[in-house]
């Protein structure tokens, strides 16, 4: 097992090193079109993790668990995701008074929450990147590379391999390990602090319904929700400004305005201040879906066992090793630039 444990975490010191070679090639032009640029992020990463799933011979279903669920605990999981969306630092328009009033209704929460305040120790990389593909390319393409894709491939990688693997050592460090990779290797802080609670969530979620197809349903809708987000915002606000004209309410005012003000600390800490209740109340509800959804998939005793029995009496340093290390602190040194 301890062989098994060494091997995964050279493959996540891989997954943090290939990026810089691919940097070292020639195609620096590609990589700058924002759709091909998280295309390249995700295959550099899936493509090592079915490398190792092939070298370990892994079985599809047992190994990656990818077993039906009921088509109840879909709807369910859908419920669930809607509880925690909260455009996932996607958006560059959280504090403008719209998106305010929709969130209040429809969104939020604690993903929300965790996003605001790591923006207030560091910048919101992600911005650029989603806006530049948003108006560049239809809705049905984003949906694929955001939507789609990173579903797949991410709980293929992070909840089928790192959290198979370290689980069959410890499923409660299975859970913080995996989910910590996966936060560490988007490499700023911001998407670190909300990567590493939804991959927290993401993993439950894997143990409550058994399956790998319970985290990819709310990852799709989570990043889904966002990409939506992004597309319908711009056009309501030219809609309101036909309605109420442009000298009363400017669109392309009102965008610049949300811009600066997802940099202001005051505004920012504002806004994570008012988030706090609906962060709280939401993620209540979420703990009772989350229990009805392991109920109906027969795994209520199972996911409590994981918290309640006593695990294998694991030691920290049963998971590291050197591979380990290295790749963290590459990691740590990038988020840790991306706060200066």
């Amino acid at each position: 097992m301890k062989q098994r444990i060494s091997q995964v975490n050279g493959l996540f010191l891989f997954m943090v090193v290939v990026p810089y070679l691919i940097g070292l090639l020639p195609i620096q032009g590609l990589i700058t079109n924002p759709l091909y640029n998280i295309l390249l992020a995700q295959l550099i990463r899936f493509i090592p993790a079915v490398i190792f799933m092939v070298i370990q011979k892994y079985q599809f279903k047992s190994d990656l668990k990818f077993h039906k669920i009921k088509i109840s605990s879909v709807f369910l999981l859908i419920l669930f995701a809607l509880c925690f969306i909260g455009k996932a630092g996607y958006s560059i328009y959280e504090n403008s008074k719209v998106t305010s009033s929709l969130d209040a209704y429809l969104m939020t929460p604690l993903m929300n929450l965790i996003s605001v305040i790591s923006m207030l120790f560091g910048r919101n990389v992600m911005n650029t990147t989603m806006n530049n593909l948003t108006s560049m390319y239809p809705l049905v393409i984003c949906v694929l590379v955001v939507g789609i894709l990173p579903a797949f491939m991410e709980e293929t990688i992070y909840r089928g391999v790192y959290l198979n693997e370290y689980g069959r050592e410890n499923k409660r460090w299975a859970i913080f390990l995996s989910a910590f990779l996966f936060g560490v290797l988007h490499q700023n802080f911001n998407q670190f602090t909300y990567a590493f609670a939804m991959g927290i969530i993401f993993a439950l979620v894997v143990e409550a319904t058994g399956s790998i197809l319970g985290s990819m349903v709310i990852h799709f809708v989570i990043n889904t929700t966002s990409v939506i987000n992004l597309f319908v915002y711009p056009k309501l606000l030219k809609v309101l400004e036909e309605f109420y004209g442009s000298d009363q309410f400017n669109a392309a005012e009102i965008l610049e305005n949300s811009m600066a003000q997802s940099t202001d600390r005051v505004i920012l800490l504002t806004t994570a201040i008012q988030s706090m209740l609906p962060a709280i109340i939401c993620s209540i509800l979420a703990f009772f879906v989350f229990r009805l959804i392991a109920k109906r998939e027969g795994r209520y005793e199972e996911v409590k066992r994981i918290f309640t029995s006593n695990q294998p009496r694991n030691k920290v340093s049963d998971f590291i090793s050197t591979p380990l290390i290295l790749g963290i602190a590459i990691c740590g040194i990038e988020i840790i630039a991306s706060m200066l």
